[in-house]
């Protein structure tokens, strides 16, 4: 749960990109540790003098649902409300896109994923995770660009910023949900071995069959936010 820092040049650019750790995407942002909280506020200090973009990684292997939605709306409030002005929906696994369009999946996702686009005034990029085509690199850095120009520089405003030490009130609040975090996470990792030995271990006699799981880790259930500046 630590904050990934990388530099290089693209196209005779410097660019360096802060990785940062994601949130849970399906519990609301008070299970969202004050830790993971302080780690994301603590990537604007790496970005000097701060991040020209915002990048919000959204898997396209799972839906995004209306209480992905609500999930994603109050982890965003911790950067304030004018992060969204800087924010690029990077859309990954596109290849799982096969023959459909991106704007034809988000048409098809309904109006939780339509509401994220118009959040970010239609800024959004896809990026296929098996190819090694830089061209997709190029197309996402034309678009980073495009948006910079007509932009502002990012920063936290003190009216906009909610500190992880001013939420819930107190300590003894921050510890419950904190607590409350890890038993939920800990479910989550019993039910994912269980039903993979389910998956695996199916016995008729004396036969085994083999059968690919579809649960993922509770690990892969995460949103997260990237911040790049150049």
């Amino acid at each position: 749960m630590k904050v990934l820092r990388q530099s290089g040049e693209v196209n005779g650019r410097e660019v360096v990109i802060v990785d940062t750790p994601g949130w849970w995407k399906f519990f609301p942002a008070v299970f969202t540790p004050a830790a993971l909280k302080s780690e994301i506020l603590s990537a604007l200090s790496r970005c000097s003098p701060s991040p020209n973009v915002i990048l919000l990684a959204v898997p396209l292997d799972t839906a995004f649902t209306e209480e992905q939605r609500r999930v994603t709306e109050d982890n965003m409030r911790l950067l304030g409300k004018r992060a969204w002005r800087h924010v690029i929906v990077l859309f990954t696994n596109g290849d799982v896109l096969v023959r459909k369009t991106i704007e034809q999946h988000i048409e098809s996702e309904g109006k939780p994923l339509r509401w994220l686009i118009e959040k970010c005034e239609k800024r959004y990029h896809v990026l296929d995770n098996k190819s090694t085509d830089d061209g997709q690199v190029t197309a996402l850095l034309e678009r980073m660009e495009e948006m910079v120009a007509g932009n502002s520089c990012f920063y936290l405003s003190e009216t906009n910023d909610p500190q992880p030490g001013r939420e819930g009130g107190d300590g003894l609040a921050e510890n419950k949900d904190e607590n409350r975090v890890k038993e939920i996470t800990e479910q989550l990792n019993i039910e994912w071995n269980r039903r993979n030995w389910e998956k695996y271990h199916i016995f008729k006699g004396d036969v085994s069959m083999d059968i690919r799981p579809t649960c993922k880790h509770p690990e892969a259930l995460k949103q997260k936010t990237v911040f790049s500046t150049f």
